[in-house]
């Protein structure tokens, strides 16, 4: 079984001090990482890697030419082949058209399990795991804090759920993971390691390359638009209730204070629960067709 990770480059947001304004975080001369949750997924990748579970493990980006950094970073840490989707078409791609473009790179590959972070420290949107797993029409379990694979066909894992409580599933193969921070300690790469890992080499797709036209990839194929950026509000420090049991008030720190609000069910199958949210979500003024 080969294992494909997905992996970001962002933005080192410990040297994000301020947001000049736009839509956009315009900062180039800030330091890219890996994004965290992403590295998390390499090291969970290279470790089944080791214990004979996989076969292969394919870091793939979509980015910039800097992307390589963050896909040597990759290959140092265990990753076998590294691909860098990058074209200045992809300019402007919302998770949507970034989705499209990683999809249809990962569906010429053969693997059994996708790994990726539950979501970027950058945009915090995780969406992207979403669509990519519709598209290449698999099944997708986000906030994996646990796994276990131990055959080709089926993964068994721990879900995060609100509070501390977890969620115990079990899913058919291939499918695609979202991985938490806390899933596993990604291992600390050596500038030996990353000096032998620039000796691979890393394979270009470009937006012909991958088959696709530019109705499908940057602003034209993106389906949502950021109007503004701002800094988040400081939160207000949460004291759990005194008088309830020690659990209880492990679980409301776990929340962060936030009580549990009454909310309706919505049933059926995938398009009939779908068009009864997009009708409820109509009715409330939070979409508009």
């Amino acid at each position: 079984m080969n294992i494909v990770v997905c992996v970001k480059q962002v933005v080192d947001t410990e040297h994000l001090t301020k947001i000049a304004g736009g839509n956009t975080i315009d900062a180039p001369d800030l330091p890219r990482v890996v994004n965290t949750c992403d590295l998390v997924a390499v090291e969970e990748a290279t470790q089944l890697k080791e214990k004979g579970i996989a076969d292969e493990v394919i870091a793939v980006s979509m980015g910039p030419p800097s992307a390589e950094d963050a896909l040597y970073r990759c290959l140092a840490m265990g990753a076998d082949r590294a691909l860098l989707l990058c074209d200045p078409a992809f300019e402007g791609s919302d998770s949507h058209a970034t989705a499209v473009v990683l999809a249809k790179a990962i569906s010429a590959l053969d693997y059994g399990l996708i790994l990726c972070g539950q979501k970027a420290f950058d945009t915090e949107a995780g969406q992207v795991g979403y669509y990519i797993a519709e598209m290449l029409a698999i099944p997708i379990i986000s906030g994996v804090v646990k796994m276990d694979v131990r055959s080709d066909e089926k993964v068994r894992l721990h879900r995060k759920l609100k509070g501390a409580y977890r969620e115990l599933l079990e899913a058919s193969l291939p499918a695609l993971l979202g991985v938490g921070p806390v899933l596993n300690e990604p291992r600390y790469v050596s500038l030996r390691a990353i000096s032998r890992a620039k000796r691979k080499e890393i394979k270009h797709y470009n937006m012909k390359g991958l088959g696709l036209s530019s109705g499908d990839v940057g602003q034209r194929g993106a389906k949502t638009k950021v109007t503004s950026l701002s800094r988040p509000r400081p939160k207000k420090i949460f004291v759990p209730d005194s008088s309830l049991s020690a659990m209880e008030r492990l679980m409301q720190v776990e929340s962060g204070g936030l009580e549990e609000k009454e909310g309706n069910i919505i049933t059926g199958s995938p398009q009939e629960a779908a068009s009864k949210l997009v009708q409820v979500l109509i009715s409330r003024k939070a979409l508009r067709i």
